[in-house]
């Protein structure tokens, strides 16, 4: 294409009209690669029965002709003035976008230029899916322990004291699948110990404070 194009720039500039094919040309160069970009949604985590406000963005919105949404496969809208907004807060257009169901979605806009091409963009979102909450053991917000939490919703979380010191014991709720593992407040285990044996060592005397969480009597 490039080829042809600058063929028929020299045949042309030999006529005398260079100046002019070359900005329509440079413009075609251009507007079939003007990029359109999410900015919102910000986030990829929604609750159930959220709704989905989305945006798109350009630098130069005279070489786009229009965005169409998608929801997986379902078209949620068409628009063709920037910014490019679907979802609207306080407004009921775009439904397939309000009260979310739980799952993993894809939207997709699908950007038509000026010049008849085509380009597609993809932003994948969850809904309903659990977020790590805050753990707080005695007056500190341990991160590791929220993600732990998090990353292992099968397991039993409580807080001990041995002496001064707090420590956490982590019992995953099928029994065959691991040992009973124990946590100083550094996140760092240090004690492993079968299910069916007794506290060892410094844990003998461990005294439990709280349950942090307890999944598996539920």
């Amino acid at each position: 294409m490039r080829l042809l194009i600058a063929f028929f720039f020299s045949i042309l500039c030999y006529q005398g009209i260079c100046s002019k094919v070359a900005a329509t040309a440079l413009d075609y160069e251009f507007i079939c690669t003007e990029l359109v970009y999410f900015t919102a949604p910000a986030q990829t985590q929604y609750d159930v029965g959220d709704d989905i406000y989305v945006r798109l963005d350009c630098g130069n919105p005279q070489y786009i002709h229009s965005v169409r949404l998608y929801l997986g496969h379902q078209l949620v809208g068409v628009d063709g003035t920037a910014p490019y907004e679907f979802c609207r807060p306080n407004l009921s257009e775009h439904p397939a976008l309000r009260n979310m169901q739980a799952g993993k979605y894809a939207l997709t806009a699908k950007v038509r230029y000026t010049c008849g091409n085509y380009r597609h963009i993809t932003k994948n979102i969850k809904v309903g899916y659990s977020r790590p909450v805050a753990v707080i053991v005695g007056d500190q917000n341990l991160t590791w322990l929220k993600n732990l939490k998090h990353q292992r919703p099968d397991w039993s979380l409580a807080e001990y004291k041995v002496s001064a010191r707090s420590y956490i014991k982590a019992v995953p709720c099928n029994e065959k699948s691991g040992k009973i593992l124990w946590y100083n407040m550094e996140g760092k285990i240090v004690g492993r110990f079968p299910h069916n044996t007794r506290y060892q060592g410094i844990f003998q005397n461990a005294k439990l404070i709280k349950v942090i969480a307890d999944p598996c009597r539920n």
